[in-house]
């Protein structure tokens, strides 16, 4: 891949204490994510995904190993990375276009009544924009939490099960919405999930973890043009290999 290289995790892993023993959830893992990469980690239930996620971010540290972001070490979170996660955290007494500024408060007024409106635009909520967050669908709640982490203008986006608390026909609008707004932002992007669609539609690359504690598996390449058709040879093929790697391919 000829992009820049964002992102090097090497010799990663973590273990909790529990009941005074040491209980390893995440194995050592190593990978590269180039600069503009949609990279998606994927694995059953308890394989360390959300906690690699949260090392990336800088919110936990690893037990071994190290993370690099554009060379330097990861040591704690920074504006410069954004996670989204299922639990919404967008602020129930601000209105939207004042969550969206929230990050903004050090810019210059103007600047920042630009920046508002450009994302209120960019994610369809310009009509929206003195409502408050009780007064949106889950749907719209999450494109405002995508909208606000995209308005620091952040390197990288960490999305952690950031659509799964919705239903199918609002999973499947933002995962269009995310394309959308990615082809227009170029953003580094890493997503943890269990579906094999939204791996599918939205990655450049998923990374397949094994169950606890999570090894890398295989990492699957999926060099299909946007918007991806779900019922073509080559789609239908990657998600074969998807079952196949998570021991699905005989119980379905």
């Amino acid at each position: 891949m000829s992009r820049p290289l964002k992102l090097r995790v090497r010799g990663v892993s973590v273990s909790y204490a529990v009941d005074g023993q040491a209980r390893r959830v995440l194995a050592p893992v190593d990978f590269d994510c180039h600069e503009g990469e949609v990279l998606c980690l994927l694995g059953p239930t308890g394989c360390g995904k959300s906690t690699l996620l949260h090392v990336i971010g800088g919110f936990l540290k690893p037990t071994e190993g190290e993370v690099l972001i554009d060379g330097q070490p990861v040591t704690r979170p920074d504006p410069r990375r954004i996670l989204v996660t299922q639990e919404r955290g967008v602020f129930p007494w601000l209105t939207v276009e004042e969550n969206i500024g929230f990050g903004l408060a050090d810019r210059p007024e103007a600047q920042r009544r630009e920046r508002v409106a450009h994302y209120l635009k960019l994610v369809g909520l310009e009509g929206s924009a003195r409502a408050y967050p009780a007064e949106l669908s889950g749907g719209m709640k999450q494109r405002l939490e995508v909208a606000r982490a995209l308005a620091v203008h952040p390197d990288m986006l960490l999305l952690d099960e950031a659509f799964s608390a919705l239903d199918a026909i609002t999973r499947y609008t933002l995962r269009q919405e995310l394309l959308r707004l990615w082809t227009a932002e170029k953003k580094t992007v890493v997503l943890v999930t269990h579906d094999l669609d939204e791996a599918l539609q939205l990655a450049d690359r998923v990374l397949v973890l094994s169950a606890p504690p999570g090894r890398l598996q295989r990492s699957l390449d999926i060099a299909l043009p946007h918007p991806r058709d779900i019922t073509s040879p080559e789609y239908l093929q990657h998600h074969r290999q998807l079952l196949d790697e998570l021991g699905l391919a005989h119980r379905i």
